[in-house]
């Protein structure tokens, strides 16, 4: 029974499927295509697009050379700036061949730069120091005189060199650093001239009292340089003499230059020396003759 079903669902498709084949194609007739009119072609303006707002800073078009250097914008450093005569770098920048700022057209040493490490002037030439002191010669009150040995000071003159005893000869040439003018002038080597010791008693004539009078006595000189004298002649300076005004007297000095006294009346005067008598002890016994 079932296989019978089955058997009438298939006959049923199969019909159903052949009425649908013929009303596709049974009797229809085939239209025939019927020509187009022939159409003119007009030409249409372009519609205007409304260009994109620039981004701040981007104003340039691609391919753009606003200065006509060479150098694209979008590429160009210096996009104003092109050719000034000395031809562009490769940033499209004006040639700054010595690379100190001043492109060449404006550069009074284009080739210089900052050659000694001091700048460059207003004219891109470079700032010398021609006393090699260290201080550039835009900025040394003294541009050609360097060190002398002593250093420089902040304006780069050089420092003197020292001169201990003030002397006007510098320690470097003088012979006698630490002795200057005595009163007396100095030789050439910067020495003092030592002062005169006019009466040769040893004591120079700027501390001698007597500096014309020297040893004049022949007793020498006392501390101030003037002579010793013997004021009473009689042999003994007057430094040594307790009695330097009273001399021989006709019997003689002593040894401490006093005179010595006159002899007793029965004496006589005589140039020996008087001879001494000595007492002979009488014994209590003896008998006078």
């Amino acid at each position: 029974m079932q296989r019978r079903i089955t058997f009438l669902r298939t006959i049923g498709a199969l019909v159903a499927l052949m009425i649908a084949l013929a009303s596709c194609t049974g009797g229809a007739t085939t239209p025939t295509a019927t020509p187009e009119p022939e159409s003119t072609a007009v030409a249409m303006e372009p519609t205007a697009q409304a260009s994109p707002t620039p981004r701040p800073g981007d104003t340039r078009n691609v391919g753009d050379d606003g200065d006509g250097d060479g150098v694209l914008d979008d590429a160009d450093q210096c996009p104003a700036d092109g050719d000034l005569g000395y031809g562009v770098d490769e940033f499209g920048c004006p040639t700054d061949t010595d690379k100190d700022g001043y492109t060449d057209d404006v550069d009074a040493c284009a080739a210089e730069g900052n050659l000694y490490g001091f700048g460059v002037d207003d004219s891109g030439c470079p700032i010398f120091d021609a006393d090699g002191d260290g201080i550039s010669d835009n900025a040394d009150l003294c541009p050609t005189e360097g060190d002398m040995g002593y250093g420089v000071n902040n304006d780069g003159c050089p420092i003197p060199p020292f001169d201990s005893d003030n002397d006007g000869y510098a320690d470097n040439v003088d012979a006698c650093p630490d002795e200057g003018d005595l009163g007396y002038g100095l030789n050439t080597d910067g020495c003092p001239i030592p002062p005169l010791d006019s009466d040769n008693d040893g004591f120079t004539d700027n501390v001698d009292a007597c500096a014309a009078e020297g040893n004049l006595y022949g007793f020498g000189v006392d501390d101030s340089g003037c002579p010793i004298f013997d004021t009473d002649g009689d042999g003994i300076s007057d430094l040594a003499d307790q009695c330097p005004a009273d001399g021989d007297m006709g019997y003689g000095v002593d040894e401490l230059g006093c005179p010595n006294p006159a002899p007793t009346e029965d004496a006589q005067p005589t140039d020996e020396p008087t001879a001494e008598i000595t007492p002979i002890a009488v014994p209590d016994d003896a008998v006078a003759i």
